[in-house]
């Protein structure tokens, strides 16, 4: 059909056309996930585009609209005019309406009461507004369209919300190559705009649907809730096990199983390990009552211990059909996504080691920083790629890392670290086995002390923060002379203890004796933290493997200045005074090698540090006075160093 054929005596503009604007429309029957939110949209499409502004000015179907009542089941129309042009006429001789339908599960053009041509073949129908929420970006929203075919098959189609005025049926073409659109038609397109404007504009109250496409705490109507992939309104794979099918005997097989996670001697390490395996879960609880867990804990152990596979088997990533994972060569992107992924939950950072190459070690210290910066601070920081604005969101969870060594940049990071360290013997074989065969023990467990959480969140948050001063000052007592984020350490796992206990409590089993037994053991381990803070303090590492080298003869120092100018395996000499006078760069390696050979990270002191604890004598280095043999003059710095 051509445009003549439609509009055989032209139009003239300025003159006014009938045009039919039955807009009965039938909306689906979808209850909204939260509650009964509605939106109303009423002429917010209408007057967006040309069309509609042409339409403003025609609308006129006082004496048309009995001609269509013939039309059956006609759900919605659009008002189809075509646009001006310069070879488009028109005269009052003529006064023809159009319509666009629904009419026997098509789409049809109508002129006055003859259907000229289908459309598009298929039944178009707004089912919900969903507003799509995202872990570290803003809402954003979706019109769900339900489209169905000929054959009755139904596809659906998410059309951003501010594009569905213009790019809304250009989008249901594209995404649904199983029906037919027709568009040979004259004005085809603008003809289906108008269509799906009027029958969004007739509707009133839209059901709107929340969709988080994240796991892990938010507060919904006033009441915490743990989202996971389990729920129907969480597009995650992160799912817990379903509260109506627990077996409450896996949770009393987890809570014996955990106090032999290590073999006989460990039964501290063994403590420290299972009550951070709750940390994450447990972390916004804290955070919502004035504390943030703000450590990670590193297992140190030498290879074909089972670290790893053991924390595979506590961690977050038992809720995952693939484990979320992170190595320390990974980009700073990807593991920046995955922190944003393990909100909520524990994530495990595998094999941390001496690095082979310096730009390697590079990468692998850089990533420790980050790691525990986020999670010591609770805050990620970076460049976003879009608009590379600095972001700084928070971060709520856990992390621990596995490895032999653990190379730190500064003594602040050391204390966001807590140590374990493992014996020779390491991981309980057997208890590890048990695990691996079947990991319902496992994730039925944590699945059930979340809901838990879920179920007394206000009232442990406000138990929390009536005992959170007495706790610290409890704490500051009994590891004396610990700095606060120890304190800190010490009342977060005693509230893990206390929630465990009362978890375990709700199925049966009396855990009063293994409470006491837990504190007891928490506050001796907390005891040696300290002692192993002061020992990684930089000034008493500096000290202490200065010492170590001079007394195991490593310390190549000549007997005097001349002997040093002319000997070049010397590293420096002994003055008239008896300090010692180094190179420092090769007395900074010296030292860095012999803690990394007993799996300490040295954190490299300033001058400034050692000059006002009186270790070296000058606040900045000097310049050996003449060239040695190699003719170099290499930088120096004196030691206040007493040799008995």
């Amino acid at each position: 059909m051509k445009l003549k054929d439609i509009f055989p005596n032209g139009m003239e503009g300025g003159i006014e056309k009938k045009i039919y604007t039955d807009v009965s429309c039938q909306l689906p029957d979808d209850n909204p996930a939260f509650g009964n939110n509605g939106d109303d949209l009423s002429e917010r499409i209408i007057g967006r585009t040309k069309m509609h502004e042409f339409y403003n000015n025609l609308v006129d179907s006082s004496d048309v609209s009995a001609q269509m009542n013939s039309v059956p089941n006609a759900i919605s129309t659009g008002k189809a005019a075509l646009p001006l042009g310069h070879n488009i006429f028109a005269t009052d001789s003529q006064a023809d309406t159009y319509a666009v339908i629904e009419s026997n599960g098509s789409i049809v053009l109508i002129k006055n009461k003859n259907k000229l041509r289908v459309l598009f073949d298929g039944i178009i129908q707004i089912l919900r507004l969903e507003v799509c929420h995202k872990r570290l970006e803003n809402a954003q929203k979706y019109y769900v369209i339900k489209i169905t075919n000929k054959n009755g098959h139904d596809r659906l189609v998410r059309i951003p919300y501010d594009e569905y005025a213009e790019k809304g049926f250009r989008q249901i073409n594209t995404q649904c190559p199983d029906v037919v659109f027709y568009s040979t038609e004259p004005n085809a397109i603008q003809f289906m705009n108008e269509y799906m404007a009027r029958i969004l504009s007739m509707i009133t109250t839209i059901n709107v649907q929340h969709v988080f496409m994240y796991s892990g705490w938010e507060q919904l109507n006033g009441t915490w809730q743990y989202l996971n992939g389990a729920m129907p309104n969480v597009k995650s794979a992160r799912t817990l096990v379903a509260r109506d099918n627990m077996n409450t005997d896996y949770i009393e097989k987890f809570f014996q199983l955990s106090k032999n996670i290590l073999c006989t001697g460990q039964e501290k390490e063994s403590l420290i390990i299972f009550l951070c395996s709750h940390l994450g879960y447990l972390s916004k609880l804290l955070e919502e009552g004035g504390l943030s867990a703000h450590f990670v804990m590193f297992l140190k152990g030498k290879s074909n211990t089972g670290k790893t596979s053991l924390i595979s088997e506590l961690g977050g990533e038992i809720f995952y059909p693939k484990k979320n994972i992170i190595r320390l060569e990974d980009t700073p992107a990807y593991i920046e996504r995955v922190i944003a992924e393990m909100q909520d939950t524990n994530l495990l950072i595998d094999d941390a080691h001496p690095a082979p190459t310096k730009v390697l070690e590079k990468i692998i210290n850089e990533n420790v920083e980050r790691i525990t910066r986020a999670y010591g601070d609770m805050q990620l920081r970076g460049k976003c790629r879009t608009d590379m604005d600095t972001y700084d969101k928070k971060i709520s969870g856990a992390a621990w890392l596995t490895g032999e060594y653990l190379n730190l940049s500064s003594f602040s990071s050391a204390l966001r670290v807590l140590e374990v360290e493992l014996a020779d013997i390491g991981v309980n074989k057997e208890v590890l086995s048990s695990l691996q065969q079947n990991n319902l023990i496992a994730k039925t467990y944590y699945s059930a002390y979340i809901y838990y959480l879920e179920d007394n969140f206000n009232r442990l948050v406000e138990h929390f923060q009536n005992k959170h001063n007495g706790n610290r000052q409890k704490w500051r007592s009994l590891l004396d002379g610990a700095m606060d984020r120890t304190v800190d350490i010490g009342v977060t796992l005693e509230f893990v203890i206390k929630t465990v206990s009362a978890y375990v409590n709700t199925i049966g089993v009396d855990t009063s004796r293994w409470q006491v037994e837990s504190e007891n053991k928490l506050a001796s381990f907390l005891l040696k933290q300290v002692e192993r803070n002061k020992k990684a303090d930089p000034i008493e590492l500096f000290k202490i493997a200065l010492k170590e080298l001079y007394d195991a003869g490593s310390l190549k120092l000549a007997a005097s200045k001349q002997i040093f100018k002319d000997d070049l395996e010397n590293i420096g000499y002994v003055d008239d005074d008896g300090r010692i006078v180094v190179v420092r760069t090769l007395i900074e390696e010296d030292i860095n090698s012999l803690l990394r050979k007993k799996g300490i990270a040295y954190l490299k002191p300033t001058l400034k540090e050692l000059h006002e604890k009186n270790i070296i004598t000058t606040l900045h280095p000097i310049r050996f006075s003449t060239s040695r043999t190699d003719n170099s003059r290499p930088t120096m710095i004196e030691i206040n160093f007493d040799m008995k």
